[in-house]
């Protein structure tokens, strides 16, 4: 089976990729390179449909928070003065070249154009360089272009009064194009888009470096850091901030977020001991019974320090099947609940468990009074996206869980095999407070494979 490689990057660099991957191919790398729309490429990587794909940091640091087993594997330099041989990039704060507009100041209450929100470059780091130099966003329109392409052409044909570019876009543009338009500021630099990958593609850098010659921008690549790409992550959480009523998820790194010692290092440590004991307790269940029962009788409760474990098996012979996705879930209940409204939500998930392809087991524990360890095992991530979409769950997560709990903890990881420990990706966190809804992540550093 061929490995499939993705580019959600502008020109030049997505045909530079593509060229490389074909290059690759030639010489006996079984590499396919999937040439398709933005949007499709971002699912097949989140859901494992795509082996690798070149990205920007922002939405490598974005995949892991999704709890996809990405690992950072190439960064390259570029064949341009303005790199010095370094991987680096920066975002140009462009406008016309007849503009009057000299400065960040004078974009603050302008029409900004930008290709889309998840962008680093197109996006979040205006926002953060706004807050940084305490200037209010006051844009007088905002247009979501699609891509750095159209955000130029926009500005181009006077529909927008400036635009924010990826400088691997616009440093590479040719020399008319250039002298139409004008930087303004240029924002960083910050660690530049790289290669990212399943396990599956562990080996691209050594059969990059097997290369005679690579094509045009390329010059080297390098082993990336995901250390690197903190900057990242503390771009964005600046970014965020400069929301009312923030639409993303605030990283978390090193220590607990400032007020709420759920998403520390320690409480992350003694949640994921919690759900690899709920783990062995399912094996151990298994063990116990033949496969024939366990099909017959799916349902299986266990007592243990007076309270109670329960095992939905929906396909347990699929453990064997090699790597699985995981979603351990963890949160303590508020002393006044409508238990009743939880259980009747919970009775109508449990009666959809069986139609749901990929669903594997299903362990609700309650670990100790009050507190709630639920373990899911799902065959891939595409079977675990699928639940997630699942109306009631919605349903329930927006009427039942600002009433239920102050805090949710959802790990997200997978299972190599039975025979090895659990492998978590993230914790993401949701915080019901008096002004609305926190969102965080956690994610475990990790590294380029060797």
């Amino acid at each position: 089976m061929s490995i499939k490689f993705v580019s959600l990057l502008a020109e030049p660099l997505h045909s530079a990729y593509k060229e490389l991957c074909h290059s690759l191919k030639s010489e006996g790398y079984n590499l396919e390179f999937v040439d398709t729309d933005w949007q499709t490429a971002k699912q097949m990587l989140e859901e494992g449909d795509a082996h690798g794909g070149a990205v920007c940091g922002l939405l490598y640091t974005h995949l892991r928070a999704l709890g996809c087993n990405v690992h950072p594997l190439a960064v390259p330099t570029l064949d341009h003065p303005r790199y010095n041989d370094s991987p680096a990039y920066w975002t140009d704060v462009v406008v016309r070249a007849g503009s009057g507009i000299k400065n960040l100041e004078g974009v603050a209450e302008q029409h900004w154009l930008y290709n889309e929100p998840g962008s680093l470059s197109g996006y979040h780091s205006l926002l953060a360089a706004l807050k940084k130099k305490k200037i209010e966003p006051n844009f007088s329109t905002t247009t979501e272009t699609g891509s750095h392409e159209l955000s130029l052409n926009n500005l181009l044909t006077g529909s927008g009064d400036f635009t924010t570019l990826d400088s691997t876009f616009l440093d590479f543009q040719d020399a008319p194009i250039r002298s139409a338009v004008k930087v303004i500021e240029s924002l960083g630099p910050y660690p530049p888009p790289l290669v990212v990958g399943h396990p599956r593609a562990f080996d691209f850098f050594y059969r990059v470096e097997q290369l005679k010659s690579l094509p045009e921008p390329f010059l080297k690549f390098h082993k990336p850091d995901d250390a690197d790409y903190d900057v990242v992550r503390e771009l964005y959480n600046d970014s965020l901030s400069t929301e009312r009523r923030p639409t993303g998820q605030f990283f978390v790194n090193g220590a607990a977020a400032k007020g709420r010692d759920f998403t520390s290092p320690e409480q992350q440590q003694k949640d994921q001991e919690i759900l690899a004991g709920i783990g062995r307790e399912l094996l151990t269940r298994l063990d116990q019974e033949p496969t024939e029962i366990l099909r017959e009788c799916r349902f299986h409760k266990l007592i243990h320090d007076g309270r109670e474990h329960h095992h939905y098996l929906i396909s347990p012979e699929e453990l064997q099947h090699g790597e699985l996705c995981l979603v351990g879930f963890l949160s303590r209940m508020k002393d006044e609940v409508d238990i009743k409204a939880l259980f009747d939500v919970d009775a109508e998930l449990l009666d959809q468990l069986g139609s749901y392809e990929g669903f594997i087991t299903y362990s609700p524990t309650e670990y100790e009074k009050g507190l709630w360890a639920n373990l899911a095992v799902f065959r891939t991530p595409a079977h675990r996206n699928h639940w997630a979409a699942n109306s009631v769950h919605l349903q329930a997560i927006k009427d039942l869980g600002p009433s239920s709990y102050d805090n949710v903890r959802l790990h997200l990881g997978y299972w190599p095999s039975v025979e090895e420990p659990m492998e978590w990706v993230a914790t993401r966190y949701l915080n019901y407070t008096d002004t609305g809804l926190w969102r965080g992540v956690r994610t475990p550093r990790v590294k380029c494979p060797s």
